[in-house]
């Protein structure tokens, strides 16, 4: 049973983030909503994200971790309910706000609960957590088109099965959730992650994982309206988008295991830049001419994700250090990465045009792969040989976790 509810929720969480990027053109048409708008719409997900993840160690020690994931997806499922059913922009930001309590709650829970109920298979479950997860994000963004279509519906018709997955998700969590007693374990201490504010490592990493999220989320967001208003059809525009997370899968299973040798960090960084530096000069100059090659170019510079937590178990000193970095990276990050979706949109409604915001995002490009050179050097901070490949995973696990 907790392995069906462990499966169900990886393949809920990021159904619904990544549906709203396919389907954000019929919304901007149905609602009226300008690009700033939209913009503050694809910018949600990191905002929920990073402050839902703090106060969820301290809800989780109230009620329970078990009963949290559950309330949680009750509440998403709700959100989602409101969207497909309500009318207006109110509802429609509502919505997506009580959605995403979902996958944020999850987000920080779901690799914990893997250590607690599969000890023995921690590798395993992550891989398959991880997988699942990637493929729903993909779902989400190449078939609520299609899905759409099938039903002749509104854009809200779209996000209807999402819901419904939702909705079967909460089945076997309410199962886990009955009988369980796991209130009253420590939230997370914030005493060192406070102390990191005064740390360069801590706002360099937070600064590259700020920086590589606006990408993600302007690429998941934005680009299908680019390629929609570029002549491309729903459909296609839906498939292309789903090319970045199905690339996802093979970068977040490599990089971690290149980034264990410590010279590889600094080539990494160029080339995942580079891939984006591609990826977006395509869109700019011929966005439907060579879509598939932008995309798959924007999807291979996602392989900064993976690398940004790798480094954060690499580069902190202890197991305690994890921890703490990976809140003070994750939280920070994710609320300053938040402007990049929000300054895609506010361009264009400026301009009238994608083309500055294109370019925005290419000269984001320079202090991101600035700071993971900078992150590359020795003495950026510690980082095991790579005979402490053991230690490594250990890290990694103890982050994730976090």
């Amino acid at each position: 049973m907790i392995l069906v509810a462990v499966v169900l929720l990886a393949l809920s969480l990021r159904l619904s983030v990544n549906a709203v990027g396919a389907l954000l053109p019929q919304i901007r048409d149905d609602l009226d909503l300008s690009a700033t708008s939209a913009g503050v719409l694809n910018a949600l997900p990191e905002i929920v994200f990073a402050v839902i993840g703090l106060l969820t160690p301290a809800l989780a020690a109230r009620v329970g971790r078990h009963r949290l994931v559950l309330g949680a997806l009750i509440v998403a499922v709700l959100g989602q309910g409101l969207r497909v059913g309500g009318h207006g922009v109110g509802t429609l930001f509502c919505g997506t706000v009580l959605t995403l309590l979902g996958p944020a709650v999850g987000n920080v829970l779901l690799p914990g609960l893997i250590r607690e109920h599969f000890p023995d298979r921690i590798t395993t479950m992550t891989a398959l957590y991880a997988t699942v997860l990637t493929l729903g994000a993909a779902f989400g963004s190449g078939l609520t088109v299609p899905l759409q279509h099938a039903t002749g519906g509104s854009w809200r018709s779209g996000l209807v099965a999402w819901a419904g997955v939702g909705a079967i998700a909460i089945v076997p969590w309410i199962a886990a959730a009955r009988g369980t007693s796991d209130r009253g374990g420590p939230a997370a201490s914030t005493a060192r992650v406070g102390r990191l504010v005064r740390s360069r490592l801590a706002w360099a990493m937070a600064g590259f994982f700020a920086i590589q999220a606006a990408q993600v989320y302007v690429v998941l967001g934005w680009l299908g309206q680019v390629l929609q208003d570029d002549g491309v059809s729903e459909v296609t525009a839906g498939a292309l988008l789903a090319m970045a997370p199905i690339i996802g899968i093979a970068l977040s299973s490599c990089t971690p295991i290149l980034l264990r040798a410590e010279h590889r960090i600094r080539p990494l960084a160029i080339g995942f830049g580079a891939c984006y530096l591609l990826g977006y000069g395509g869109m700019l100059l011929a966005p439907n001419g060579g879509a598939v090659l932008w995309m798959t170019f924007l999807g291979l510079g996602g392989g900064t994700f993976p690398m940004a937590l790798t480094l954060v178990a690499l580069r902190a000193p202890d197991a305690d250090g994890v921890i703490a970095l990976s809140a003070f990276t994750q939280c920070v990050g994710y609320l300053l990465g938040s402007l990049g979706p929000l300054a895609f949109g506010l361009l264009h409604d400026l301009t009238d045009s994608w083309q500055p915001s294109l370019l925005l995002m290419i000269v984001s490009l320079v202090p991101m792969v600035g700071i993971g050179v900078r992150l590359g050097r020795a003495d950026a901070g510690t980082s095991p040989s790579e005979d402490d490949a053991d230690q490594v995973v250990e890290r990694i696990d103890l982050m994730v976790e976090a």
